[in-house]
């Protein structure tokens, strides 16, 4: 019996750990600088994000790299709320988070071929509405290797109701979530 759960624990642990990004393969992409103003609680200049395309997500997959990114809209209640946390964490851990616009004009994505390309690249992390697999923001995501690790779409808490406890919970999924790539 003690064999059994040694064995289960063992198994539990090789699966159940996060897979770090091999930092020593170099995997940068083309970014552009972002103005993360429009976010509540957020300085211009002077946070954890870079700008980059839903082209060089579809990359970062085929060419099996790595990084931390997040799909957000300025317009989004959420995002609101959540950009802010994300980034503190980000900071507290040294982590540049590859951000994709969802309203960008510059790289659009809505009435594009990238939004069909970012639905099927994102498809297995998407949640179904009423008409079946839906693209929602805020979503942040890891990727290793090519393939998505983790994912959080939204916030811990439902509707715009949330305490310190709410905060304090999100931001230990982030650090979660991000840590592997520190």
């Amino acid at each position: 019996m003690k064999k059994f759960f040694i064995i289960l624990l063992t198994v539990l642990c090789l699966f159940g750990c996060s897979k770090k990004p091999d930092k020593s393969i170099p995997f940068e992409l083309e970014t552009y600088a972002c103005d993360m103003s429009g976010y509540e609680g957020m300085d211009a200049r002077k946070h954890m994000f870079v700008g980059t395309t839903v082209k060089e997500l579809e990359r970062t997959i085929l060419e099996k790299g790595y990084g931390v990114f997040v799909l957000s809209r300025t317009g989004c209640n959420h995002c609101q709320m959540v950009m802010r946390y994300l980034n503190e964490v980000a900071e507290e851990l040294d982590v540049k988070i590859y951000y994709i616009d969802a309203t960008s004009e510059e790289y659009p994505i809505v009435g594009t071929d990238n939004y069909e390309l970012l639905f099927d690249l994102l498809y297995s992390t998407l949640n179904t509405g009423k008409d079946g697999k839906e693209i929602q923001t805020p979503e942040v995501f890891t990727i290793v290797e090519g393939k998505i690790t983790s994912y959080k779409i939204g916030t811990t808490w439902k509707g715009s109701e949330y305490d310190d406890n709410d905060i304090n919970e999100l931001k230990a999924l982030y650090r979660k979530m991000l840590t592997p790539f520190a």
